[in-house]
């Protein structure tokens, strides 16, 4: 940080830095019912590893939902107090807007016998809103632990870094080249864990209940991927609930333009 502003709070910015998981998403097809990769693989969009005891999730209109994101924890580096084994997939409507699910298989669930014959979500493609699914498209996801540094978008960063002090930061840092600063303090892109980028306000900021929440999952929208107008997509979870693999009470959502 060779700015004389950074040099100031360099101590204090190292030591909110936190380790997160980069992930990279390769399209691999145009359609996420068009699926090459193998059934339990890590994936934005596509068809997912589903035992055939448990319910597949429906919505409220009784359709069959659409895989936004599959993560194989046993494929993924390890975050700590991160859950480290079985399945996590994120599902939603395609019509009905905010209708999304979260489900867990176990480390013992993995190794059901799948779902093979997804015809039944062949329906989907005659519903009006299927060619604009926040998915456009199968991806192949790649994994790498790195550093946030942080966002002045994240409500829980400028907590921590406490009001007074981030004030005088700001201030400071509103007389400088502002492309400096957003080089630095730079939380785009997908990721587990880590800082938030928000478009509009973090809810987090003026919802008390959810004030401690973490993030787990950030995707944000690419030439494949759309949530709204160029939105963020994020899931929000009590660090507690996220230790039990608890998602009955995550905040869910995307914010766009």
């Amino acid at each position: 940080m060779s700015n004389l502003v950074f040099e100031k709070y360099a101590e204090k910015i190292k030591s909110l830095e936190k380790d997160y998981i980069k992930v990279d998403a390769e399209t691999v097809s145009k359609s996420p019912l068009e699926d090459p990769l193998e059934i339990k693989e890590n994936k934005f969009g596509g068809l997912p590893f589903f035992p055939i005891e448990k319910e597949y999730p429906y919505d409220s209109k009784g359709n069959p939902m659409l895989l936004i994101a599959q993560l194989n924890l046993l494929e993924i580096p390890n975050l700590k107090n991160f859950p480290d084994d079985g399945i996590i997939q994120v599902f939603s409507s395609v019509e009905e807007y905010g209708e999304y699910k979260v489900i867990f298989h176990d480390d013992e669930e993995v190794f059901y016998e799948s779902i093979t014959d997804f015809s039944f979500l062949d329906k989907l493609k005659k519903l009006k809103y299927f060619n604009y699914f926040f998915i456009r498209g199968v991806h192949q996801l790649s994994f790498s632990i790195t550093k946030d540094k942080g966002n002045f978008t994240d409500s829980t960063f400028i907590n921590l870094f406490n009001s007074y002090s981030y004030k005088e930061l700001k201030e400071e840092l509103d007389k400088i080249d502002w492309e400096t600063k957003d080089q630095y303090f730079n939380t785009k892109g997908n990721k587990i864990g880590g800082y938030s980028n928000f478009i509009q306000e973090d809810p987090r900021s003026y919802k008390d209940h959810i004030s401690n929440y973490i993030q787990f999952l950030q995707i944000e929208s690419s030439e494949k991927i759309m949530f709204g107008d160029c939105g963020i997509f994020r899931i929000l979870i009590n660090k507690n609930d996220l230790y039990d693999i608890d998602f009955s009470n995550s905040v869910i959502e995307y914010d766009c333009y």
